[in-house]
């Protein structure tokens, strides 16, 4: 019988590997700060009136901190847009702006990321935006 050659060694050591590190590592930013229960893409009104928030921008930064978080350039020029924002369809001036919303009348508050962001109202969106959404849009 002959012996294995040396590429089928190496691609045998890769698999191994591969498999061992997904489990070696520590937990992701990502996974650490998503909530123990419902979806990180929603913000749902339960938790929404869990505590007494004095805006909106205060609520998303402490439940959802990655939704605030820049991700890199997002052109060839490497220039950044911003994440948007927007209260019943309608695009506000930034994520600054949020701190200027009460979560009284707030329903939901939602994540769309920057793919679908981007295909929804236009490129400028690639870094994802903010949804908030209120009774006045039932």
């Amino acid at each position: 019988m002959r012996a294995p050659s040396r590429a089928l060694l190496h691609l045998a050591l890769l698999g191994i590997s591969l498999v061992a590190v997904p489990g070696c590592g520590a937990r992701s930013a990502a996974t650490q700060t998503r909530p123990s229960q419902g979806s990180f893409a929603v913000i749902t009104r339960e938790e929404i009136n869990s505590r007494s928030w004095s805006n909106a921008h205060d609520m998303i930064s402490i439940l959802r901190p990655l939704w605030m978080r820049t991700r890199g350039a997002d052109n060839l020029n490497g220039q950044t847009t911003p994440v948007q924002a927007y209260l019943d369809n309608t695009r506000l001036a930034g994520l600054s702006s949020l701190a200027e919303i009460s979560t009284a009348g707030l329903i939901s508050v939602e994540w769309v990321d920057g793919v679908e962001a981007a295909a929804r109202w236009g490129l400028n969106h690639s870094q994802g935006a903010v949804v908030l959404r209120t009774n006045r849009t039932r």
